[in-house]
């Protein structure tokens, strides 16, 4: 009889824990919109982005093009994504409009691709002064190492006067370029533009939009799970 009892309250308990893992709930701080370019992937349209700034184990994102929408949440910690469903005249206005996303889909399973490192790789930096059109352009170019005969990645990053960053500021951006490469950007100057090449050609453009600080609980339930238990 105490073996049945045991067996239960396990049981019970198992089901209890998966059940409160079907609510989730993420806090957002920040939001960056964003149109996209890119060529390799045959997307052209805007990107939303929320993160929280204290914990970066989770971010979700959502693609709009009018076409094939999307959005996907990437927790890290559980090793799990979360996919919804995205109306085709979604237009996000406020935080609150994350409500919207439907049909919640979490996949257990996931293949994350591994991000190589390079311990002795080296970074070229030139830059332009726009003084015309008040901006800065800087180029950076990794290299595997210091032959300089490998290109890992090239970046070309546009800042202006803008006034897309609101109650926040592309700081960490300007700090490391002052850090690593000694140059000071102008303190009204903010990142507006990033190019990315590959081969020498530009595989993916950002252009910034918005950027803006928020405060919001993102609370939903789990509509299906992936692989079927």
């Amino acid at each position: 009889m105490t073996r049945i009892l045991l067996i239960v309250l396990a049981f019970l308990a198992i089901n209890s824990s998966y059940s409160q893992d079907l609510e989730r709930n993420y806090h957002f701080d920040l939001v960056t919109i964003s149109n996209v370019k890119d060529y390799s992937h045959g997307f052209m349209g805007k990107v939303i982005d929320f993160i929280n700034q204290k914990d970066s184990t989770y971010n979700l994102f959502i693609k709009v093009n009018g076409l094939n929408n999307e959005a996907t949440l990437n927790d890290r910690k559980k090793k799990q994504i979360i996919k919804f469903d995205v109306d085709e005249d979604f237009d996000y206005k406020t935080i609150d409009d994350l409500n919207k996303l439907s049909n919640s889909k979490l996949f257990t399973v996931v293949v994350h691709s591994k991000h190589k490192s390079y311990k002795n790789s080296t970074e070229d930096f030139e830059y332009e002064l726009d003084s015309i059109n008040n901006k800065t352009i800087v180029h950076l170019t990794r290299f595997k190492n210091k032959k300089r005969k490998k290109i890992i990645s090239e970046h070309y990053h546009f800042l202006s006067v803008n006034n897309i960053y609101d109650g926040t500021s592309s700081s960490n951006y300007k700090n490391y370029i002052l850090e690593n490469h000694s140059l000071r950007i102008a303190d009204n100057q903010e990142l507006e533009k990033i190019l990315h090449l590959k081969d020498g050609k530009i595989w993916l453009e950002t252009q910034y939009i918005s950027k803006k600080i928020v405060d919001f609980n993102f609370k939903f339930k789990i509509d299906e799970v992936y692989p079927k238990r």
